[in-house]
């Protein structure tokens, strides 16, 4: 049976529906330097990112954005927001 919502992640020191995406500059840019490195100082924290990893998730949206308005759609945002159907559950 499919999910009956959809669910959003963020940092609960961050407003929801920001999207790294969005940020001016690549990986240079102070919010993506302190995701980058926050694993280090936050035991809870796993997300690791690669430095080249703001310009293949650009890279992916492009791609993605393009063949959505292929097929007719009409993106109202330059980037999508991410989430997940459901609720994400760890594997323990």
């Amino acid at each position: 049976m499919s999910p009956a919502f959809a669910t959003h992640y963020h940092l609960s020191n961050r407003q929801p529906f920001l999207s790294l995406s969005d940020l001016e500059g690549d990986s240079e840019h102070p919010v993506f330097q302190e995701m980058l490195t926050r694993h280090k100082h936050d035991p809870g924290y796993r997300r690791r990112f690669g430095q080249g990893y703001l310009k293949t998730r650009r890279l992916c949206e492009d791609k993605l954005r393009r063949l959505f308005q292929a097929r007719g759609g009409l993106p109202k945002r330059g980037h999508p927001y991410y989430l997940v159907l459901g609720e994400f559950r760890t594997l323990h």
